[in-house]
């Protein structure tokens, strides 16, 4: 049987798409054959950056047009997560979204129905599911090493203001939302997925200088 090559488009080319592409790079069944930004400067700024064999798109038609794309990664600003990752369940291409996958929760049902009705594979970037400590605790509560979990926190400190990829938009609550769905829902996810169970109850704190 010949070895399947995964062909991903990949939308918003920040640092995000770029921390993305070194995981892809590390396999040998995945591809970036498409680059979609909204002028499509920055996509031709990406592609040149890492040396892609790449298309350059300023909308997500066209990569969405080619039946050989598989994939859809999505790392735009959040505002613009929904639409996007809807216009690809219904072309059939699988789904990788940025957290927070959107910033309204009709959105977020919206998204939802367009996966289960397209049958298509989706996944959230919450990527403290593939660190390892996160791991070996998540096995030791399964495994009844640290008994019975009666009560669980998470602390997650999370700076993104004046950080050399820090762009506008991650300061505006319209596109990048609130504190805690630019950095707390890590916090959220990461404690469902060391004990298994949904949380009932979140109280956020956050501070600016």
């Amino acid at each position: 049987m010949p070895h399947k090559t995964w062909d991903i488009a990949i939308v918003g080319p920040g640092w995000v798409a770029g921390a993305y592409l070194e995981v892809f790079r590390k396999r040998d069944d995945v591809r970036v054959t498409h680059v979609v930004s909204s002028t499509g400067a920055s996509a031709r700024t990406f592609v040149e950056q890492y040396n892609l064999d790449a298309a350059v798109h300023d909308n997500l038609d066209a990569a969405l047009a080619d039946k050989s794309v598989d994939i859809v990664g999505i790392f735009t600003p959040h505002h613009l997560h929904a639409p996007l990752a809807i216009a690809a369940a219904k072309a059939g291409k699988h789904l990788i979204v940025e957290k927070p996958l959107t910033l309204k929760l009709d959105d977020l049902r919206a998204m939802r129905a367009a996966v289960r009705q397209t049958g298509v594979k989706s996944i959230t970037g919450f990527v403290l599911r593939w660190n390892p400590l996160l791991q070996i605790i998540r096995q030791n509560v399964a495994d009844g090493t640290l008994g019975d979990i009666i009560f669980a926190e998470v602390d997650y400190l999370h700076s993104i203001v004046g950080k050399t990829y820090t762009k506008a938009w991650h300061c505006s609550r319209e596109t990048a939302g609130t504190s805690m769905l630019v950095g707390g829902c890590h916090a959220v996810d990461a404690i469902r997925f060391l004990v298994g169970k949904p949380v009932v109850e979140v109280s956020a704190m956050s501070t600016s200088r």
